[in-house]
């Protein structure tokens, strides 16, 4: 989401999106998805038409609880405390 001047939240609604990961509905800015960089697969999903943005959600199929830690990743530039458990499920592999 996007600060204006009185440090009040705002979203434009033509700012929103939609998005199906596995299964589970996440509603986030096109903003957010754009700031992993302009060549990232998420801004490459948030340059569909504008009126496809948030009527259609967009389908992605990968663990809804992984995507959760990165778009919180995306959203505040830190990694949530809940990202700890996959870095420790990953390391017994």
């Amino acid at each position: 989401m996007e600060r204006n001047s009185d440090n009040a939240l705002r979203t434009q609604p033509s700012d929103r999106i939609k998005l199906n990961v596995g299964g589970k509905l996440f509603e986030t800015t096109v903003s957010t998805l754009r700031s992993g960089g302009p060549d990232s697969l998420l801004a490459a999903l948030s340059n569909r038409p504008r009126q496809d943005l948030f009527s259609d959600p967009v389908f992605i199929d990968r663990d809804p609880e992984i995507f959760s830690v990165l778009l919180s990743l995306l959203q505040s530039n830190c990694l949530p405390s809940t990202s700890r458990r996959f870095t420790k499920t990953r390391s017994r592999r």
